[in-house]
């Protein structure tokens, strides 16, 4: 457990890629909105690359691609979905702007009217990023090693993965955050995995294996030491 980011933001950007349909065996007098968006689908990955600092964090993900219908036939559009990962606010204004202007730039290059530039839709719906603060992870951290043992407490490396737990965060009363990982691998299991080289089933895998009644267990028990830590004035 430590201060500073723990889990990334989230933020999911549609894009409508619109081209000029046609046969498919006459493909000059079309303008294919899926070569469009294979063009496009390249240009993305240079955002965190070549217009993000290296010192931020971000990933743009393009996570699904739908256009035409049939082998024979160009459309006359394109739909993308993209998930977008961040920590600051800064970050993921950028993305969104290189998104935009890349989208407009692939449909130019391909001759398509102003008029007929993609739609690029940012959806409202937003996690933000898990933000722990300093001296709260550390008085939690100071809390668990005292019920669990300094030996099952660990400092881990923020991921990108959200959750929603970071709205808490940015409301009205920026209520300090403070969230831990908790192990659910049996430490049997987890020893025969490394002695083997391999890591336990990640989360949302099918073949997850939780020791359910031990990581209950630890949880309650780490979660009610901490409540009363917290609560209780300090020494």
């Amino acid at each position: 457990m430590a201060g500073g980011p723990v889990f990334g933001g989230v933020k999911t950007v549609e894009i409508t890629l619109k081209g000029k349909g046609g046969h498919g065996a006459y493909p000059e007098k079309c303008i294919d909105p899926i070569v469009m968006a294979s063009r496009l689908v390249l240009d993305l990955q240079t955002i965190v690359s070549r217009e993000i600092s290296t010192l931020d964090p971000a990933v743009v993900t393009v996570g699904s691609i739908h256009g035409g219908t049939r082998p024979n036939i160009i459309p006359d559009e394109v739909k993308l979905e993209l998930s977008l990962r961040y920590y600051s606010a800064e970050v993921l204004e950028k993305m969104i702007a290189a998104i935009r202007r890349m989208a407009a730039a692939a449909a130019r290059a391909s001759g398509m009217p102003e008029d007929k530039y993609p739609e690029v839709n940012v959806l409202p719906e937003d996690t933000p990023p898990v933000i722990n603060e300093p001296g709260l992870a550390e008085r939690l951290k100071r809390y668990t090693s005292q019920i669990l043992g300094k030996e099952q407490v660990v400092e881990v490396k923020p991921a990108m993965v959200a959750e929603d737990f970071g709205k808490y965060g940015v409301t009205p009363e920026r209520i300090p955050l403070g969230l831990m990982w908790l192990g659910s691998t049996n430490p049997e299991l987890l020893k025969e995995l490394k002695a083997r080289g391999e890591e336990p089933a990640p989360l949302h895998s099918p073949y997850l294996i939780p020791d359910y009644e031990l990581t209950i267990e630890t949880g309650i028990a780490a979660m009610a030491g901490n409540v009363i830590g917290v609560l209780s004035p300090e020494k």
